[in-house]
């Protein structure tokens, strides 16, 4: 296995930030400091559809994973968040090929397509924690193998597209904290069956489009 070392990266260290990675490991363990400096972000494109990439492990004390920072292309099944993230930016993990994802408790922000086009991601449940408020436009978009989902109770904001063609998902769950539900959220869930509002749900607004071509559904209830 190819080993990784701190001279693989280019770092600013007066922000912490991991600008690019010239390595050619497959398994990446991204180091906690470089040169002494905690590593606190992970920069536009760092990654950008490094070629050799199948696993990435990201240290504790990072942040933010900013835009494009993992995009990933193919070929990526394998990607491990500290508990101090707390943005994961637009595309950050675009077309990755996970097996499974663990989104830590902390986390506030899911950027748009942070996940998008993992059409051949095996990952079947996803849980986004409370602490999350945000979920981006096509932030899960045609993540085919997503079957549950639990939405944490910060939510206040679903995106248009967040779960567009998550073509296994069977039911949902709004929490009462979303106000909001965008464009053509769960467009061609063609497996959903029910979704799920609270007694005290603030929702204010729901996109055109938002359940389209949802051909099984059969309940949509508000409260008991």
């Amino acid at each position: 296995r190819v080993r990784v070392s701190e001279s693989d990266f280019e770092f600013d260290a007066a922000t912490g930030t991991i600008k690019k990675y010239n390595g050619t490991a497959s398994y990446i363990e991204i180091p906690a400091t470089i040169g002494g400096v905690q590593v606190k972000t992970i920069g536009q494109k760092a990654f950008y559809q490094h070629p050799y990439m199948t696993v990435v492990i990201i240290p504790e004390g990072v942040e933010t994973l900013e835009m494009y920072s993992i995009f990933a292309g193919s070929g990526l099944y394998r990607v491990e968040l500290p508990s101090t993230l707390k943005t994961i930016g637009n595309n950050a993990l675009w077309g990755a090929e996970l097996d499974s994802v663990k989104l830590p408790e902390g986390l506030e922000k899911i950027g748009d397509g942070a996940f998008t086009n993992g059409m051949y991601s095996k990952v079947e449940e996803l849980i986004i924690p409370d602490s999350v408020t945000s979920i981006g436009s096509g932030a899960f978009e045609y993540c085919e193998s997503l079957a549950s989902v639990t939405i944490g109770n910060s939510v206040t904001s679903i995106g248009s597209y967040a779960f567009y063609g998550c073509d296994s998902l069977t039911s949902v769950t709004i929490p009462d904290s979303v106000t909001s539900i965008g464009f053509a959220t769960f467009e061609y869930c063609t497996s959903l069956t029910s979704v799920n509002f609270g007694d005290n749900s603030q929702l204010q607004s729901i996109g055109d489009y938002a359940f389209y071509d949802c051909t099984s559904l059969t309940s949509v209830i508000f409260g008991d």
